[in-house]
């Protein structure tokens, strides 16, 4: 069989598909990241460790600072459709919801109450000079430009 008969041959760049992977920008990534999120709706979701019921917020997130990774390969990067699950980000983002209006701010996270070895994430209030930095990828977003 050569090539040809079997496109799933191989694991190089020529291949015919990719390879699985996560695929996702998770909230460790954006840690210390500023960033604008423009929340677009609220969900429930379920817990996959004890199957209880959440609330958590999908949002779109401008990525405006901080290092290139393979995921996020330039900056400003949008990634869309965003999960948070984080209490104190769904509480800082519902009022948001299908508004339209932005939140600027940077991802911080410190231990939780409940678990030393998990941190909880919130969303810090940005610097005065954050806010000029941030406008134009906003330009850029409400523009459609992102890919």
């Amino acid at each position: 069989m050569n090539d040809f008969d079997d496109p799933f041959a191989g694991a190089d760049e020529s291949d015919e598909f990719a390879t699985p992977g996560t695929g996702f920008v998770d909230i460790h990534e954006l840690k210390d990241r500023l960033c604008i999120f423009v929340p677009l709706r609220a969900e429930i979701g379920t817990s996959k460790q004890d199957g209880k019921d959440y609330t958590r917020i999908v949002t779109d997130v401008i990525v405006l600072d901080g290092e290139p990774t393979d995921l996020m390969p330039s900056i400003p990067h949008l990634v869309p459709e965003f999960f948070v699950s984080s209490k104190l980000m769904v509480g800082q983002l519902r009022r948001l919801v299908g508004k339209g209006k932005p939140m600027l701010g940077r991802i911080n996270g410190k231990p939780s109450s409940f678990n030393k070895q998990v941190l909880a994430y919130g969303i810090g209030d940005p610097e005065e000079s954050d806010k000029a930095a941030a406008m134009p990828a906003w330009a850029k977003y409400r523009a459609g430009q992102f890919e």
